[in-house]
């Protein structure tokens, strides 16, 4: 960030602009699948490989009917992110079970309101405004 001299947003932004091509902006290309690899590998999903591409989030038509690709992004590739986002929900699944299993989990149980005052962070020897 201090070589690009922005904030974190702008090198999102220039992250997701294929027309960007700095040696600093190529560079955290390639550390975001380095990144992917590492928490998958934590997951002990070792068998899928991360891989990016430029890609928009919609395509609309303008006046003329040509097609105008909208929020280009820097983004996991269709297939990849559906498996990523399939196995979490899989895994979320099965942790859910678990714990219901294991009594953490109680179904339908409401939640609870706020349990009691707030308590007071003023110190012992200094008085309480609205004490009277």
């Amino acid at each position: 960030m201090q070589e690009i001299e922005s904030g974190m947003t702008d090198i999102y932004k220039q992250c997701n602009n294929g027309d960007v091509a700095s040696s600093s902006i190529r560079k955290l290309r390639t550390v975001y699948p380095e990144l992917d690899q590492a928490a998958f590998s934590a997951y002990g999903w070792s068998d899928i490989s991360a891989s990016y591409e430029h890609r928009p989030d919609f395509v609309e038509a303008d006046n003329e009917g040509n097609e105008i690709e909208k929020y280009v992004r820097y983004c996991w590739e269709n297939d990849i992110r559906d498996e990523v986002l399939a196995r979490l929900l899989t895994l979320h699944a099965e942790r859910a079970k678990e714990e219901q299993l294991s009594g953490q989990a109680k179904a339908g149980a409401k939640k609870k309101g706020r349990r009691g005052k707030a308590r007071s962070k003023t110190p012992d020897n200094q008085p309480d405004l609205f004490e009277s």
